[in-house]
């Protein structure tokens, strides 16, 4: 069983986004990742594509204690995002 990272202080162990908020944070990591490219900056291009993965895979569809609740973290492409 492994340890669990330390947090630093004043850091909440969660972060709570509307779907509003998550959606304009994953079409600007888009439109960021797309003016790298554009700008010949592959590597941070990278970065953002990786958030923009991170935070996609993160979004959790339904609120614990519904039918067809998965853990944050789980690929969020298996299941349908609806707005």
């Amino acid at each position: 069983m492994s340890a669990r990272p330390r947090l630093l202080p004043g850091f909440a162990d969660a972060v709570v986004l509307t779907k509003r908020e998550v959606f304009d944070a994953l079409e600007a990591c888009a439109d960021a990742e797309r003016v790298l490219l554009r700008c010949g900056r592959p590597v941070p291009a990278a970065g953002m594509a990786a958030l923009f993965e991170l935070l996609e895979d993160r979004v959790v569809l339904d609120p614990p204690g519904r039918a067809g609740y998965e853990e944050a973290g789980s690929n969020s492409r298996e299941r349908e995002f609806t707005q």
